[in-house]
C-alpha cells in the first residue's frame, strides 16, 4: 500500500489522485490534466493533448477542491470529441469562476466559451491580458472568426516569437491563410497555407490532432474543395503520413462512387484515428465505394466509439437496437445513445426520447 507523498493519506491500487489532497500519485511522470503515465520529456499528453510543464508536476489541481478537479478532467476530456458546448461550460465556469488566474483552467475555460458563447468570450478576451499560449490562441481564432485578419496575423506573430516551434500555431498561421485567401480570391494565399500545413510535423497528441482537423472542416465550410490544386495538396499532405487528410480524403465523396477514397480512409482508421473509423463504418453500412458489410461497420463504428467519437456511438447504439451485423441488445443501445446525447449528438437524443429513455 503506496502513501500519498504529500500528505500521507493512503492510496489505493492504480490510484492516480490523492482522494484527500489531490496531489498526483508520481508527481514527475503523470499528465497535468488527466493522471495518465508520460513518457519523460513529453511535451504534450497523448490522451488529452495538455501541455506539460517541465517537471510535469501537476499544477493544474493546486489548491483546487475534489469535485472542481473531477469537473475540470471531465471537460478537458470530453472537449476535443463532444459539441455538448452547454455540459462542457457548465463543468468548467464555476471552476474558472473560483480559479481565475490558474493557467490550465483559465485556457480550458477560454477554448470552450469560444465554442459556447462567441460574444461573451471576446467580452472575456478583452480583459485578460495575460500572455498564455492558448490566451493567444484564443484570441487569435475570435479575430479570425470575426474577419478581423490584420490583428490575427500580427497576435499570430507575436506568439510566434514565443513559441516558434508550436505546431498548433502553425495549424492557426494554415487557418488563417486559408481564411484570407478564401475573402480575397487568393489562390496563391491558399496554397501557402497548404504548404506550411504540408511541411508541418505531423500531429503527435489528441490536442495537435484536434486543431489539424479543423482546418480540414474549414476547407469545407469555406467550400474551396471543389478546387483540383487543394485536392492535390491535401493528397500530398495525406503522403506523408497525415491521418488527418487521409481521413479527409476518405470522407469526401460519399455520395459519388466516382470519387471514392476508401484507402486513405482504412490508412487512417488502422492508425486509430476515430474520425476515418466512423467514416469507415459508414462506408461499410452503406456499401459506398465497398461492398456493403454490417459486421464490418459494426467493428470499425465500436472501435470509434470507445473512443468517445459521438456520432460512431450513436450508430453503433442504432445498429445494436435493429439487431443489425450484431445481435440485438437493447440496453447496449441505450447506453451508446446515453454517451453519444451527453456530447450533444441530435440524433441519439431523438432516439432516447423516442424510447422514453
Amino acid at each position: 500500500m503506496a502513501n500519498c507523498t504529500n500528505c500521507g493519506a493512503e492510496l489505493n491500487e492504480n490510484q492516480k489522485f490523492c482522494s484527500e489532497c489531490g496531489t498526483p500519485v508520481n508527481q514527475k511522470c503523470v499528465c497535468q490534466n488527466c493522471g495518465i503515465k508520460l513518457k519523460s520529456g513529453t511535451k504534450f499528453c497523448p490522451e488529452c493533448g495538455t501541455a506539460q510543464s517541465e517537471n510535469h508536476v501537476n499544477k493544474t489541481n493546486d489548491n483546487l477542491s475534489t469535485l472542481e478537479r473531477i469537473n475540470f478532467e471531465k471537460a478537458s476530456k470530453e472537449f476535443l470529441t463532444s459539441t455538448n458546448n452547454e455540459r462542457l461550460l457548465g463543468l468548467i465556469k464555476p471552476v474558472y469562476e473560483k480559479h481565475p488566474h490558474n493557467e490550465e483552467v483559465l485556457s480550458l475555460y477560454l477554448r470552450i466559451l469560444l465554442d459556447a458563447d462567441f460574444e461573451e468570450a471576446k467580452n472575456v478576451l478583452e480583459r485578460i491580458t495575460d500572455e498564455y499560449l492558448d490566451v493567444y490562441f484564443c484570441k487569435i481564432k475570435a479575430c479570425m472568426l470575426d474577419d478581423e485578419f490584420s490583428e490575427a496575423e500580427e497576435l499570430l506573430d507575436k506568439a510566434d516569437t514565443k513559441w516558434s516551434e508550436n505546431k498548433i500555431l502553425k495549424y492557426l498561421r494554415t487557418e488563417l491563410l486559408l481564411r484570407i485567401g478564401a475573402k480575397t480570391e487568393n489562390q496563391e494565399c491558399i496554397a501557402d497555407g497548404l504548404e506550411l500545413l504540408c511541411n508541418t510535423e505531423n500531429p503527435e497528441n489528441k490536442r495537435e490532432e484536434s486543431e489539424c482537423r479543423k482546418i480540414f472542416v474549414v476547407i469545407d465550410d469555406l467550400e474551396l474543395y471543389d478546387d483540383e490544386f487543394i485536392l492535390e495538396f491535401v493528397k500530398k499532405i495525406a503522403e506523408k503520413g497525415n491521418i488527418c487528410a487521409q481521413s479527409y480524403l476518405g470522407f469526401i465523396g460519399t455520395e459519388d462512387e466516382q470519387n471514392y477514397e476508401v484507402a486513405w480512409c482504412k490508412k487512417a482508421a488502422v492508425q486509430g484515428y476515430a474520425e476515418a473509423q466512423s467514416t469507415l463504418g459508414r462506408r461499410y453500412l452503406h456499401g459506398y465505394g465497398v461492398d456493403r458489410n454490417y459486421k464490418e461497420a459494426v467493428k470499425w463504428y465500436r472501435k470509434a466509439a470507445e473512443q468517445n467519437y459521438a456520432s460512431a456511438q450513436y450508430a453503433l447504439g442504432e445498429l445494436l437496437e435493429n439487431g443489425c451485423g450484431i445481435e440485438y441488445d437493447y440496453n447496449q443501445a441505450i447506453e451508446w445513445y446515453k454517451k453519444a446525447a451527453n456530447q450533444g449528438n441530435k440524433g441519439a437524443q431523438e432516439a432516447l426520447e423516442r424510447l422514453g429513455e
